[in-house]
């Protein structure tokens, strides 16, 4: 007789029960308690794992951990249900589920602090990692830190590569049909790992993690692009961003939150360099500040910060913005981040504009349409002779500029291209029927939003 689930999830129901483990049995009935609200705490649940002769408190979280992500997963995959539905739905069972708060020397030292299911949800929908294809290629995903899979619930399992350096958890990301799972430091470089034949070439659409919150070790610090790392999230973050693909998206989870100065600058020291090196070489959507009680029920109340990228940098420049120019409120309930989360998918991420052009006339028009932060990002077509990047003030609409044609000196009024400008560098002043001749050929521009 076959183990079957109300859930419809259907775990290990391929799978005699008589060769069932004791822990696929104890997942198995998870599963199926947490498919409706159902109360536990932590010594109902290590009673009822001593039914099964399962008696490490250890193993007993980290099962039930894998448990309610198998069930997350269900929900998630749901066609049944809306973004918006499957988020509320989430919430709530994260709202209900029991406190994972058992803490050991191993989790202590590795530093495992799983994330919230919802929040988990959030970030592999703004990595679109719900989307299998691009055309007709399929794309992949990765998981440097994995634990027991949080973060991979908006997508297939066999859509993600994994990496796990703890057996335990390692073992239950061998429950599920991933792509592969690996267990390499996240700390190195993984195109110089044991496991190198494969990430020196491996290039990924999107990449989720939340590393292990740690202050290294100053012998352990690592220089990236004249940036010296400091902490250990903060380095294994850039270790997995070495594998995403150019135009690929990345949404990541580092500790604590973001302050500033006087001047309203990133205070001097290792979140100024993190951040200064992310600003400079990728598209930074968003920096979202999180009150550390949303993540009471996985066993800590740190507060976090939430990097969402959406591609990188041809040419490495910028910096950090300053305070005034950051979304610095921090988000304190579940809906409200669903809120910021929503912002960020409601400008459109890619969007082509068509400029009004008459080439025989010397006035070239072009209007363009900005979130409430005014700022986009200009990025090369085929058959376009220049790329730049642009600002516009959202409280002025004079105040707009278009930065970087041809050899990136100009400094060009976006709002429309009609009448004078000024060119950066000699502040020389110039007509639109100049600038038609001698500088600009408007065919077809696509833009996204940075920040």
């Amino acid at each position: 007789m076959n183990v079957t689930f109300e859930n419809k999830l259907g775990k290990f129901s391929h799978v005699p029960t008589a060769e069932l483990s004791k822990e696929q049995r104890f997942i198995a009935f998870m599963i199926n308690e947490f498919s409706v609200p159902n109360k536990y705490n932590k010594t109902s649940l290590e009673k009822t794992a001593k039914n099964y002769g399962i008696t490490d408190n250890r193993a007993v979280k980290e099962l039930v951990e894998f448990a309610l992500v198998c069930n997350a997963r269900a929900t998630a995959q749901n066609s049944l249900f809306t973004i918006p539905e499957k988020y509320g739905k989430l919430t709530y069972a994260y709202l209900q589920q029991v406190n994972l708060s058992l803490r050991t020397s191993t989790s202590i030292l590795l530093q495992q602090y799983s994330t919230p299911i919802p929040i988990a949800y959030l970030m592999g929908i703004y990595c679109q990692v719900d989307k299998r294809f691009v055309g007709n290629r399929v794309k992949y995903f990765f998981e440097p830190s994995a634990g027991n899979g949080i973060l991979t619930v908006a997508a297939k399992p066999q859509d993600f590569y994994v990496n796990e350096i703890d057996d335990l958890r390692r073992s239950n990301l061998d429950r599920d049909p991933y792509a592969h799972v690996f267990k390499t430091d996240g700390s190195a470089d993984f195109r110089l790992s044991e496991s190198r034949s494969f990430f020196g070439s491996a290039k990924f659409d999107a990449i989720i993690t939340n590393p292990p919150f740690a202050k290294l070790d100053r012998a352990e610090n690592v220089t990236f692009g004249g940036y010296e790392m400091q902490n250990l999230d903060h380095l294994m973050a850039i270790r997995a961003l070495e594998l995403l693909r150019n135009d690929g998206r990345a949404a990541i989870i580092v500790g604590g939150h973001t302050s500033w100065d006087d001047r309203g600058v990133i205070t001097q020291g290792k979140n100024l360099k993190f951040l200064s090196y992310l600003y400079k070489h990728y598209f930074v959507d968003d920096v979202i500040l999180v009150n550390g009680d949303l993540y009471s029920k996985m066993g800590t109340s740190f507060d976090i910060r939430i990097i969402l990228l959406n591609g990188r940098k041809v040419k490495p420049e910028g910096f950090a913005p300053n305070k005034a120019n950051t979304n610095y409120e921090v988000v304190n309930t579940f809906g409200e981040l669903y809120e910021r989360f929503e912002a960020v998918a409601s400008r459109d991420d890619m969007a082509v504009v068509n400029p009004i052009i008459d080439q025989n006339d010397t006035k070239y028009k072009y209007k363009v349409e900005t979130d409430s932060k005014g700022i986009l990002y200009f990025e090369r077509l085929p058959d376009e002779i220049y790329w730049g990047s642009g600002y516009q003030d959202p409280k002025d609409e004079n105040k707009a500029f278009w930065f970087g044609f041809d050899n990136g000196t100009s400094l060009i009024p976006f709002k429309t291209l009609e009448g004078d400008f000024v060119y950066k560098g000699d502040n020389k002043k110039t007509s639109a029927a100049n600038a038609q001749t001698q500088r600009i050929r408007l065919i077809k521009l696509k833009y996204k939003y940075t920040n």
